[in-house]
């Protein structure tokens, strides 16, 4: 899919460019619901708020937060994204959509397609729970013929 990195873009290795940002990852993701659904992009007042990517759906919506990370992945690093991404559920159902454009250097490659969606529950208070679907995007991807040679830090 998309091997030297045309139509998308951000999933190619940063070398001397600028990394790309979220609006790349949140454009494309955007596009391709458009085939199907009607979703908006960048719709305000959304719990007080401005939701990157909104899908009504009759009698409730999902929100669809999307974020950029420069930084080694974490699933603690998670903490601030999610409460974010639940913070648009307080009036309607208690799922919505976190999607992160990873453009961390990663010597060993692409992350397993298991590592890239997870599914995480937030405690807002004792009665309140809330998830998320966090869909994680590799970018700054190295080649094949890239992970030929041995890495800074890989054995």
């Amino acid at each position: 899919m998309d091997g030297d990195g045309t139509r998308f873009p951000y999933l190619r290795r940063i070398e001397e460019s600028k990394a790309p940002g979220e609006d790349a990852l949140q454009y494309d993701l955007w596009q391709f619901l458009s085939t199907s659904e009607y979703p908006e992009a960048e719709r305000k007042q959304v719990s007080a708020g401005r939701a990157d990517i909104y899908i009504p759906q009759g009698r409730f919506r999902f929100v669809i937060e999307v974020k950029r990370s420069l930084s080694a992945w974490t699933e603690d690093g998670l903490g601030g994204l999610l409460r974010q991404t639940t913070a648009y559920q307080q009036t309607d159902v208690r799922l919505g959509v976190l999607t992160i454009l990873d453009l961390s250097d990663r010597p060993a490659g692409t992350p397993h397609f298991d590592a890239c969606f997870m599914v995480r529950e937030r405690n807002v208070s004792i009665t309140d729970k809330r998830c998320a679907v966090v869909m994680r995007v590799p970018g700054n991807r190295r080649t094949p013929s890239d992970q030929a040679h041995v890495a800074n830090g890989e054995t």
